[in-house]
């Protein structure tokens, strides 16, 4: 295991992190969350060229999770 980065700016992944890295890039496979906020992103991009502006809701969903457990609002 190793990840290594300098001072510049550049980073040398070795090992199993290098080979995970490999896998990941030739199979990409988007997480369910990266999903639904291009989604989001997508119909906030429509709205602002239709109307000009921008509405976006600042309280999180009741599905939104924290670390691991189930936010309740």
């Amino acid at each position: 295991m190793a990840i290594h980065s300098s001072l510049f700016g550049s980073v040398t992944v070795s090992g199993k992190e290098a080979k995970a890295f490999r896998r990941a890039m030739k199979n990409p496979v988007a997480s369910p969350a990266a999903v639904e906020a291009v989604l989001r992103g997508r119909e906030m991009a429509r709205a602002i060229m239709e109307t000009g502006l921008a509405v976006s809701n600042l309280r999180p969903k009741e599905s939104t999770r924290r670390r691991g457990k189930k936010v309740v609002r």
